[in-house]
This record gives C-alpha cells, structure tokens and sequence, in this order.
C-alpha cells in the first residue's frame, strides 16, 4: 500500500521493485518453487519522477519487465487509502483462509492518514491471526514536530501527528528526548493501545542525509 514510483530519480529501486526482486530470488534459490501469491501494489497520485503519468502506471511499467513466477499474481489500483483501499482490505482480511497469510506493507508518505484505530482493525479482523503489518515510519519528520505537536493545538502542520501521538498516548504527558526514545514509545504505546495482544519489533536505518527510518513489525501474539 502507498507503493511510490517503483523507481526514483537517481535510480534507487522502492519497494515494489524490491517486493518483485526478492520473490524471483526465492523462487530460483528454491528450485523454481514458491507458494501461490497475489500482490496488490497502490498508490494514488502523480508521479513527481515522471511528469503526466500516474504514480502506480510508472510501477506498472517498471514490473512488468520484470520476470517472476507463474504463480505470482500482481494486481495495481490508483485508490485513496482511507476512503477506497482500506474497506477493500478488512473484506480481504476477512474472507482469509487459515491456511492463507497476509502481509501488509504501509510505505512512509501515507502515514498522516494512517491511524491506530486503522492499524488495531486490520490486525483484529481476522479470526485466523494471520496477518502481519509491516508499518514505515519517518522518524526523523516525525519527531522533528512531535514535542511541538503535543504542546501547541494551533500548529497545524502537526494536526494529523497530534491525533496520532494523544490516541497512543492517552491521558499520558509525554516529551520525547530523542529520536530513540520516540521510537520505543511509539513501540511500547502501540502495544498498550492493542491490549498486549500483538508482538511490535522495531528495525531502524539510516539514510546518508542522516535520516532515520524505521519499520514497525506488528502481529497478534
């Protein structure tokens, strides 16, 4: 969900492109096997790499010049995520079979729109448990107003990150220190929030501008 360009101006691969390398890997590592998979990539917009073209069409392209199983379906929309995907995706979760697993990836730029109610819904609507959620999160733009978010209800270029942090943080008063701090709050909220009935681990990175990135790994425990 929220897939990008596939490819960027300097030539750097997202995640859909990455998504399609790894499977074509696995599949020829595992003699020419792999499990029947159906990838759904969206995004809704225009590319900013491309002028004219829609964001999920510049995928589209890139993907199909690549090669992958037979059994690898991959389906592109160019939808809303709050408004269109996300009552698609409950349907999806719901109508899983215990021997089907869902992967969920939410890249960074619709991560505004994203909330925890979003995030508790698509890990409990299953009666399988069998869906994982793989959460991006900018870390450095996010903390960078976090504090000011908190303190300042005028601040508009906080409103969605405030609506973010109070559900997490309820009634609790909170300054974050540093960026680590940020993230092991947000770790350690997400799981108060969902009861302690999910497992969160968190992997960060860094990019060369001194960016810091990190993945939320939510599952029902």
């Amino acid at each position: 969900m929220l897939c990008g360009e596939g490819k960027y101006l300097d030539d750097k691969k997202g995640s859909p492109v990455c998504t399609v390398e790894t499977i074509e890997r696995h599949y020829k590592e595992n003699e020419n096997t792999c499990l029947n998979m159906c990838i759904w990539f969206n995004d809704h917009g225009e590319s900013v790499v491309e002028k004219g073209k829609r964001k999920i069409d510049r995928v589209r392209s890139i993907c199909n010049g690549m090669s992958k199983p037979n059994n690898v379906e991959i389906r592109y929309t160019d939808l809303d995520f709050v408004s269109e995907v996300y009552p698609k995706l409950l349907n999806k979760i719901r109508g899983l079979k215990k021997s089907e697993k869902l992967l969920l990836f939410l890249d960074p730029y619709g991560y505004k729109d994203i909330t925890p109610e979003h995030v508790r819904d698509i890990l409990f609507e299953s009666e399988n448990e069998n869906v994982e959620l793989i959460f991006f999160h900018p870390i450095t733009f996010m903390y960078r107003f976090a504090n000011r978010s908190l303190r300042d209800d005028d601040f508009k270029g906080g409103e969605s990150l405030r609506k973010i942090l109070i559900t997490l943080l309820k009634q609790e008063s909170k300054t974050f220190q540093n960026k680590d701090d940020f993230i092991s709050t947000l770790s350690r909220k997400y799981r108060e929030y969902l009861n302690y009935k999910i497992y969160v681990d968190t992997f960060t990175f860094e990019s060369s501008k001194a960016n810091v990135y990190a993945l939320f790994f939510l599952v029902l425990m």
